[in-house]
């Protein structure tokens, strides 16, 4: 044929070829459909996803800082805090709780890696030190009103990291 490739038809309609077009289609809409997914959630309200993302980095530094009037301003006065191990509820209760753990600590870094947003729930993955001790985790924090309703902390002691 001249060195033109070609595929025969009796090819084409074999059963490989049917299958492996079929798979093929699958795998476009399914691809199409996740992005139209992540476009429509990312997409929803960006004005408050950027506005609560900037707060969850505000509450990293007013941690950071010690900052207890300045945290108190980013909670809602029915905050719920879930903490490995213990539930805290209320406002005044989770100020507190901060306020025993400042005090007790020379130095606090908390340093946010990386942010994710969907609708009113930010997530964020960071890096905490107070002292010598260093921490790795993830917060899922709930926003309402531009004040965290909710936070859902998740971390472990970090292997070799620093902050």
């Amino acid at each position: 044929m001249n060195g033109v490739n070609y595929i025969p038809v009796r090819l084409l309609t074999s059963g490989i070829i049917r299958g492996l077009y079929k798979n093929f289609l699958k795998f476009i809409v399914t691809n199409v459909l996740i992005a139209f997914f992540i476009l429509m959630t990312t997409q929803t309200s960006c004005e408050a996803a950027s506005l609560e993302q900037s707060l969850s980095f505000k509450f990293a530094q007013y941690f950071s800082d010690k900052d207890l009037k300045g945290m108190a301003s980013l909670l809602d006065k029915n905050i719920v805090v879930y903490d490995p191990g213990k539930v805290t509820k209320g406002k005044n209760n989770f100020l507190n709780l901060l306020k025993n753990n400042f005090d007790k600590t020379n130095t606090i870094v908390f340093r946010i890696l990386h942010i994710y947003q969907l609708d009113h729930k930010t997530i964020f993955e960071f890096k905490l030190s107070f002292d010598n001790d260093r921490y790795d985790g993830v917060d899922i924090v709930v926003w309402e009103k531009n004040k965290m309703k909710e936070i859902r902390c998740y971390y472990y002691p970090s292997p070799k990291s620093s902050v």
